[in-house]
């Protein structure tokens, strides 16, 4: 631009540079232990959407962000697709659902509403926590009350007992 349009220079400057080659690509898989590590933590996980997104990463091969923006109305249960849309290459995508997948986000659908985004996230960002899983996991909010009593006082520079 700066040589054909406006005459700045007289010769392209980054036309003495060598391109280098492009990298070789990794590709790996999860071996069948390593897989079963994976769910298995996943559903000892005290967050509750955890294990139905992990799950579906591995049916699907999607992407997280392509999970955490999935519709209901892209969710076709009885012709077992998904559809993906904006994905990273701008493009939306129809990925056929194994019985695995279908069986989760039956599951998933069982206690809400299948309305809006599979996977709600909060105004920041972050995926919303179910209020009965995350209600389950504090015991009635006494072990979160707990922590932020000690993280302002220890602000406050109150030692414990």
């Amino acid at each position: 631009m700066t040589v054909r349009e406006y005459g700045w220079l007289s010769r392209n400057p980054v036309s003495l540079v060598t391109r280098l080659e492009d990298s070789k690509g990794r590709e790996r898989f999860l071996t069948e232990d390593e897989r079963k590590a994976l769910l298995e933590a996943c559903d000892a996980s005290s967050f509750g959407a955890l294990s139905p997104i992990v799950n579906l990463a591995l049916a699907t091969g999607a992407r997280k962000s392509e999970l955490l923006n999935l519709l209901w109305n892209g969710v076709d249960l009885q012709r077992r697709i998904v559809r993906f849309l904006d994905t990273k290459n701008g493009e939306s995508r129809t990925v056929p659902l194994a019985a695995t997948a279908v069986a989760t986000l039956k599951a998933w659908r069982k206690a809400r509403l299948p309305i809006g985004a599979v996977f709600p996230k909060r105004r920041s960002g972050h995926l919303r926590e179910d209020r009965m899983q995350r209600n389950r996991r504090t015991q009635d909010g006494a072990r979160h009350a707990r922590r932020r009593a000690i993280a302002r006082a220890s602000r406050c520079g109150a030692t414990g007992p």
